[in-house]
């Protein structure tokens, strides 16, 4: 009698995992919501200017209360959109100890008092990107071939950049 042998069925290799799509609000089924991000980015900014500065706790209760999404948004998904804004030099943040003697600390999101210069790795995307850990060759949804923000930087005209580059030497 013959043995039969079962195969494990190995998913491909460019299929997205379910899971990683889910833990994403910023994601449809179509690609990356550059719109949704850049609104809740802005409300998010002005709350900031109009604070003078906050925590993640308070931004995050804020956008929850205001209604200004009808999904809801994770204080891990505050807190990537308002590193964004640090790393496009919108904001800044600074880590302040508790009073009390404890060692907990709290990061609190200001925003920024000077002007961002441009240079030309400032430019590129993928450094101030909330999508950069499920980013990949591989995934259908969310790589470089269809990023909306690493295309705009490809077809960036050079002319644009040169007043810049002049100003940092």
């Amino acid at each position: 009698m013959k043995k039969s042998t079962k195969i494990a069925r190995i998913p491909k290799a460019g299929r997205p995992r379910k899971t990683e799509e889910k833990k994403n609000i910023f994601y449809t089924k179509t690609g990356l919501d550059g719109d949704f991000v850049d609104t809740i980015s802005d409300h998010c900014y002005m709350f900031l200017l109009n604070k003078g500065g906050a925590s993640v706790n308070d931004v995050y209760e804020y956008v929850r209360e205001s209604g200004i999404s009808t999904v809801d948004i994770k204080k891990e998904e505050i807190l990537s959109l308002l590193n964004r804004l640090v790393f496009n030099g919108s904001a800044e943040c600074s880590v302040v100890k508790s009073t009390n003697g404890s060692l907990y600390t709290s990061k609190i999101f200001k925003p920024s008092k000077m002007v961002a210069q441009t240079n030309p790795l400032s430019l590129v995307p993928c450094g101030n990107c909330p999508f950069l850990s499920i980013c990949s060759p591989q995934n259908v949804s969310c790589n470089p071939r269809n990023c909306k923000y690493f295309s705009e930087l490809l077809t960036f005209d050079v002319e644009e950049l040169s007043p810049a580059l002049s100003q940092s030497n």
